[in-house]
């Protein structure tokens, strides 16, 4: 993607984020994460001159990938899974929202714009065959610049959830680890006053 093409796509965001904030449409941000039992030495805290050292326990457990969909200030969604997002699930979580969307849309008659990266699960055939069912209820997707992470604000969450709520810690297993995960959701979300709701993949 080239400069100019980099800035237009600014410029487009800078116009979605000033509609929602004259209440003519409703912006999320979608964004795909993933958590290991041991927490990257990165996210965590030491003191000046020591080394910081993070011990593991016997068993490793698998790694955690979470999805995510961010309204700013008023609410998280996010679903949990031990094994790769695919098409499928990235589907089945649009599909969840598509349905908000449609009342959104009835209700309120703003549409839904969701801002995504233009990871290889949203730029699918199937994904993009399902584009337009979207659509139809009232979503729309706006895929951001590429090598642009700071332009999805879901990317904030991540940040925050690894390096305050899950820095420095070791998980026994992934059951452990999703515990972990829901209850740091849970405290970002009342730390920052806004609504945390988990998504149960099939």
């Amino acid at each position: 993607m080239s400069p100019k093409e980099v800035e237009a796509k600014k410029q487009d965001l800078a116009m979605l984020k000033k509609w929602a904030e004259m209440g003519l449409i409703t912006l999320m941000y979608l964004d795909e994460s993933g958590c290991c039992p041991q927490s990257p030495l990165v996210y965590s805290y030491g003191e000046v001159g020591k080394q910081k050292i993070v011990r593991q326990k016997e068993r490793r457990g698998r790694r955690i990938n979470i999805m995510g969909v961010w309204e700013p200030d008023r609410k998280l969604e996010y679903g949990l899974i031990g094994c790769s997002l695919n098409a499928q699930r990235y589907i089945q979580f649009l599909d969840a929202q598509a349905k908000q969307a449609s009342k959104r849309l009835f209700e309120t008659g703003q549409f839904t714009v969701i801002v995504n990266d233009n990871a290889s699960i949203h730029r699918a055939s199937k994904a993009k065959e399902r584009q337009s069912y979207w659509e139809k209820q009232g979503l729309l997707i706006f895929f951001q610049a590429s090598y642009n992470p700071q332009m999805n604000r879901m990317e904030d969450q991540w940040l925050h959830l690894k390096r305050d709520e899950l820095r420095g810690r070791v998980f026994q297993d992934e059951y452990d680890l999703v515990e972990g995960i829901i209850e740091g959701m849970k405290h970002r979300g009342e730390q920052g006053g806004f609504e945390v709701e988990r998504f149960i993949f099939n």
